[in-house]
């Protein structure tokens, strides 16, 4: 008994820790002037904890896809790359690209090609049946100067 109350511990005060880490929550203290008396106040920020569990499936399910017959035998993992997550602005057919501006309003530019897997909820699409202003989720891999599309998510 004494041996699982010591592994719950552990188990909370890493998680805890993780958790305020990745800023899921955190702790503010503010001293009253009044009375001397410190006030403590824990804060926790849902939004993003889901955002991080979102990014955290998708990537969890964008691996399993593409998994190969193999792939564990040779210890190959395939590589998450680079993720953005916002507002398509532009889609071009004819180069293949499409355009996504973020929270931060930084636009980012990927190429598709036969590779990018497209979703637009649970089913597979191409690069014609995306719509400007469709929230995405991109993941891509930028290389000499390229940004190339993995996988595009799109919920509607």
């Amino acid at each position: 008994m004494r041996a699982f109350i010591v592994v719950v511990v552990v188990v909370l005060v890493v998680g805890g820790g993780i958790a305020y880490w990745l800023h899921w929550w955190r702790i503010d203290a503010t001293a009253s002037k009044d009375n001397g008396e410190t006030k403590i106040e824990l804060t926790m920020d849902k939004d993003k904890m889901n955002k991080d569990l979102k990014a955290a499936k998708g990537n969890v399910k964008e691996g399993v896809e593409n998994l190969k017959p193999g792939d564990h035998e040779n210890g190959k993992a395939p590589s998450h790359g680079l993720l953005v997550e916002g507002t398509i602005r532009a889609i071009d057919p004819g180069n293949h690209t499409l355009t996504v501006m973020n929270d931060k309003k930084e636009k980012v530019a990927v190429k598709t090609d036969a590779a990018t897997r497209i979703h637009v909820g649970d089913k597979e699409e191409t690069l014609a049946d995306l719509k400007v202003g469709d929230t995405a989720t991109v993941t891509y891999e930028s290389a000499k100067g390229e940004k190339a599309a993995k996988s595009v998510s799109v919920k509607r």
